[in-house]
């Protein structure tokens, strides 16, 4: 009783209370430990929810030049490995902001093909892989035009160690790479 009493205290104080100002901000100071914990938090989000994430489906034409066009067709797919180890995070002075370093991500997607040539057709499901890949990007923080604060990636590179993908079912003997 005595708990809800004090919370519609507090309430009441809140609501009675007005603030204001040219300039009303709360000044946000940034600490290594803080950075460290929020980048703990952000991969294990990352991890727990890349199954989740809809890959949209792919179609298109390959043109063989005088034998005609094959349409093919990538759908259903999902991720269905996902090694992603923990990023390092910096504070960069030059940019006021954050520098983002990944290395070593490794990602499996499966899915479906189809395939159409003419009265000819194929299908079977795949799997791509892409192994070492590395990105690093700067994420800056400022203010824009009327002065609310903005979050902004002020540079980003990324490189791929490998890619293969696997075809199976129908003729894959011709369609391994």
């Amino acid at each position: 009783m005595l708990g809800g009493t004090l919370l519609y205290l507090a309430m009441a104080q809140l609501l009675a209370t007005r603030t204001h100002g040219e300039n009303p901000a709360i000044k946000v100071i940034f600490t290594d430990k803080g950075l460290q914990y929020a980048n703990e938090m952000g991969a294990m989000w990352l991890r727990d929810n890349i199954g989740s994430v809809s890959i949209p489906d792919v179609s298109g034409k390959v043109s063989l030049t005088i034998l005609g066009d094959v349409d093919y067709s990538l759908i259903s797919m999902s991720v269905t490995q996902f090694d992603f180890p923990e990023p390092t995070v910096d504070f960069y002075e030059d940019f006021s902001g954050f520098n983002v370093d990944i290395s070593g991500v490794h990602v499996v997607v499966s899915g479906l093909w189809y395939t159409s040539y003419g009265l000819i057709s194929d299908d079977g499901y795949f799997e791509a892989e892409v192994m070492d890949v590395e990105v690093e990007f700067v994420l800056s923080v400022g203010m824009d035009a009327s002065g609310h604060p903005l979050l902004y990636c002020s540079g980003c590179w990324a490189a791929v160690g490998s890619a293969s993908i696997q075809f199976h079912g129908g003729g894959r003997s011709v369609r391994n790479y």
